[in-house]
Order: C-alpha cells, then sequence, then structure tokens
C-alpha cells in the first residue's frame, strides 16, 4: 500500500505492515527503523542478491548474503550457505573468527575460543603454501610450545633410534659471566676482569657456549680447575647419551703439561677442565699462573 501524507503519495514507498508501527521513523536529525524493537527482519536486495544485508530482528544479527544469520557478523559469498566468507561470533565468552574460502564448509582461517589459530587451504585439513611476515616476531606465548617437526620423516625407522621430540621449543642467545673455580684441594685462580665474558645460543634442547677467558693471578692452585657461569646446567642422560666434550685452546701454561681437555659435568653448569699426559687425566688448576688463557667453544644438553 503506498504512503500518503498530506494528501501527497510518496511513490516507491510500499507499507505492507499490519500490527505493526513505527517501522520507519523519519526525524530532522536521524532515521530509524523498527524504532519499537519489534522482531521484524530488516531485508536489502541488491540484482541477483535476495538477501545483500540483513538486520535479523530476533536477535540483531547482521548478515550479509544470508538470510538467517548465526552470528553476530556473517559474511556468504552469496545466498547459499556452502559459500560462507566470514564469521565472527561468541562461544560463551570466547571470541571466534572464521575466514572461508568459496565452496569450502570448514574455515580456511580459524582463530578459535582455546587460543586455537589453523590455516588451511580450501577443502583440505592443512596448508602447504608459505606464512610471512612482513613485520614483527612470531611469539609463541607458552612456555615449552614451538614449532612441530612431526609431519617430516624422522630417524625412527632406523634400528636402534628412538625418537624423543620433534617440538623445536627453544631458541635464545646472549652472554654469560666466566669464573675459575678450584676444586678438590686449595688455592684459587682469578679470572681477568676484562675477559670473563663468553656468549651462547640456545636451539631448542642444544646450548653452544664460546668465549676467551684470561688468568689474571694465582694463588698455589692445587686440584681441579673449573669455569663456571655456564647459562644452563647440563643434563644427564641414560648411559651417558648427554654428555659432551668442550674444544679448548690454551697457552702460557705453567709447565708442560701436554693437552688440556674440558667437558661439561652432568647436572651442572660449569666447565671441568683436565690436563692430559697422554696416558691418564690429570688435575689442571697447578698447570695454571697468571698469563694462562683458554679459548673455549662448544656443544652440550640441557632440559
Amino acid at each position: 500500500m503506498p504512503i500518503v501524507r498530506h494528501g501527497i503519495e510518496h511513490k516507491g514507498v510500499d507499507d505492507q505492515s499490519v500490527s505493526n508501527d513505527d517501522q520507519l521513523t523519519i526525524k530532522d536529525g536521524e532515521m530509524i527503523i523498527n524504532e519499537d524493537g519489534d522482531d521484524v527482519d530488516f531485508r536489502v536486495e541488491a540484482s541477483g542478491a535476495a538477501n545483500a544485508l540483513v538486520v535479523q530482528g530476533s536477535d540483531g544479527n547482521v548478515g550479509i548474503g544470508v538470510a538467517a544469520p548465526p552470528n553476530p557478523l556473517t559474511v556468504y559469498g552469496n545466498d547459499d550457505t556452502s559459500a560462507q566468507i566470514a564469521s565472527f561470533r561468541d562461544t560463551g565468552g570466547n571470541l571466534e573468527f572464521q575466514f572461508y574460502m568459496e565452496g569450502d564448509s570448514s574455515p580456511s582461517i580459524y582463530l578459535g575460543s582455546l587460543g586455537k589459530c589453523v590455516i588451511k587451504e580450501s577443502g583440505t585439513s592443512s596448508f602447504t603454501g608459505d606464512v610471512s611476515l612482513s613485520t614483527g616476531s612470531l611469539v609463541i606465548g607458552t612456555a615449552g610450545q614451538g614449532i612441530d617437526f612431526s609431519a617430516q620423516t624422522s630417524a625412527a625407522a632406523v634400528s636402534g633410534v628412538t625418537v624423543s621430540s620433534e617440538v623445536l621449543n627453544h631458541y635464545e642467545e646472549g652472554t654469560w659471566s666466566a669464573a675459575f673455580e678450584v676444586t678438590g684441594g686449595s688455592g684459587s685462580v682469578t679470572i681477568h676482569g676484562d675477559y670473563d665474558l663468553g656468549s651462547y645460543t640456545r636451539t631448542g634442547r642444544t646450548v653452544h657456549v664460546q668465549g676467551f677467558f684470561f688468568v689474571s693471578s694465582v694463588s698455589s692452585p692445587v686440584g681441579n680447575l673449573h669455569i663456571t657461569g655456564l647459562p644452563f646446567a647440563q643434563v644427564g642422560g641414560s648411559d651417558g647419551s648427554d654428555w659432551g666434550a668442550i674444544t679448548i685452546w690454551t697457552f702460557g701454561a705453567a709447565s708442560d703439561i701436554g693437552n688440556f681437555q674440558a667437558r661439561v659435568d652432568t647436572s651442572l653448569s660449569k666447565i671441568s677442565l683436565h690436563t692430559f699426559n697422554g696416558t691418564t687425566s690429570v688435575a689442571a688448576a697447578p698447570a695454571c699462573t697468571a698469563g694462562t688463557y683458554f679459548f673455549i667453544g662448544g656443544s652440550y644438553t640441557t632440559a
């Protein structure tokens, strides 16, 4: 039925309502649709799209390309629910964002209520392309979580090999302050304050350390010699599987003591130094004097 006001017919406006009033209210500063809040849908049609824009009267959900939007904002590529494009919804106080590829009934990008983020290709359960960040970093917000490489072929099929983890869950790099320690005897070895800083890189459970350390003075050292201050403690594995030797080069020893040897002791955060006379290892502290210096480098395993 055309709307007539002050004897003037408003062509193009068809009021077919029976019981609802105030469906369209025009004021000087605003135009209101459904001011009474009745359960009446608002729908805009376009050429070939019966539901170009829908505001659902029962709950206020907004839809584009969908007759009955199930979420606060639902976007479909057309009037077919299998062509859903994007969806935003709240599930018990947890926000979800879903983005769909054409013809795919499950989301290609999903940010879920439990902190889950899923990216996949249309019609598949995985994503085979590259994920690029133009700026910023990929942040792992929970300790112990990381990049899962379990989809790769592991060495598990090799006889005698046991795979314990395929998640890369740690990376960091930095410096550590070293000191000399004498145990099992007496006296001391003092490190030079200008040459007491080592560097390290940790990738997963593997820690690589290196540094140049200079002896500034000694006080009658007798016993075992250690370089302390490693950033992480060595972890003991069964059958000594996590033990590791450290490469060491030294100059200016107190006497011709042969070769220095070094290792990281299990469950400790220090390097143990020994001298080797060709037959047995000998406590290294007596071999140090003012001016002895050590270059060290190597890797060990931590928890």
